[in-house]
């Protein structure tokens, strides 16, 4: 069971921590975007709501590959200049101490989390493209695997 929090001061304290790190939002749609954090804080005391200011952000979406299986791929947005902040109303959030995370809900119904610098689940960019820290690095064992197999 996690203990709900709703303190504005809590959580704009917790947020220094993720910056640098990545933000994900899924829409009750099923819409998933994700994102460097530039900066993040909640503005108001009254209102629970948090700012958040993205390097880049990106969207999930499906392609079929060569073989036709439907696979995910992260497409880069364009950040309006004119709005900078992705402006998120919540309902409660809550600390996941066990992924070193915080996960909020937000007051449409999105699930976001907040994940640290370095998080086993962030994103990579390696140009405009964006892979899974997970994949790249298992792409690298698989090279070096191969690498050691043909020297034999």
């Amino acid at each position: 069971m996690h203990l709900y929090y709703w303190d504005r001061k809590k959580l704009e304290n917790m947020l220094a921590g993720f910056t640098g790190g990545q933000f994900q939002m899924q829409t009750r749609e099923g819409f998933l975007f994700r994102g460097e954090i530039k900066e993040s804080f909640a503005p108001s005391d009254k209102v629970k709501r948090v700012l958040i200011s993205f390097t880049w952000l990106t969207e999930r979406r499906f392609f079929f590959d060569e073989f036709w299986t439907l696979r995910p791929k992260w497409s880069l947005q364009q950040i309006p200049p004119k709005s900078p902040y992705l402006d998120v109303g919540f309902s409660y959030y809550y600390n996941q101490p066990d992924e070193d995370r915080i996960k909020m809900r937000g007051e449409l119904g999105e699930i976001c989390h907040f994940y640290r610098q370095g998080d086993y689940t962030n994103l990579i960019r390696n140009g405009d493209e964006f892979l899974p820290y997970a994949t790249r690095h298992h792409l690298r064992l698989w090279r070096a695997i191969v690498v050691l197999l043909h020297r034999k």
